[in-house]
């Protein structure tokens, strides 16, 4: 009983789709494809809730790169500047940072972290509690020797300097 019901709804599913694709390739011309919507149907538009501006149309933005450990600093559509990540979360952890597409929020020179109470030189935030920030160190000045990060990313001095300068509240971040 099964194979019959199969195969008639097979046959009926053959016999009416072939019958649909015949009815409307008979309707249109032999320029256009059969059965698809005339591009101005499918085209994003703002009027059907599409963004036409590309993610990455902003004249400055950083790129995250978690696989190679860098971060590229991108101005009028140009890499000016590639800063290598000291440490990043470990893969597969909850607190692994997060990837996507992100606007910088707060900027600190001095910002203490809420999770251990290190300070975190040149903090730029980059999603909620995860920051972009210069190597910690301890409120006594001993510098953080651990690799581990409750997802932020870890810059050398310099590099988080350079990367604090370079962007500003709202600039888009891609990781």
């Amino acid at each position: 009983m099964k194979w019959l019901c199969l195969t008639l709804g097979i046959i009926t599913m053959l016999f009416f789709g072939y019958q649909i694709y015949w009815d409307v390739s008979r309707e249109t011309s032999g320029d256009e494809v059969s059965g698809r919507n005339p591009p101005s149907q499918t085209e994003p538009t703002p009027e059907r809730g599409f963004s036409v501006k590309p993610k990455l149309a902003d004249p400055k933005h950083i790129e995250i790169n978690l696989s190679a450990n860098t971060i590229d600093l991108w101005q009028d559509g140009k890499i000016v500047d590639t800063l290598p990540i000291a440490y990043q979360a470990k893969e597969g952890k909850w607190f692994q940072t997060p990837t996507g597409y992100f606007r910088i929020g707060e900027k600190r020179e001095r910002h203490v972290s809420s999770l251990t109470g290190v300070i975190m030189p040149y903090s730029i935030q980059l999603y909620e509690d995860f920051y972009i920030h210069q190597i910690p160190f301890f409120p006594n000045g001993e510098v953080v020797t651990s690799a581990y990060s409750g997802g932020c990313i870890r810059l050398e001095a310099e590099h988080a300097k350079k990367l604090y300068e370079f962007v500003e509240k709202g600039t888009l971040a891609v990781v």
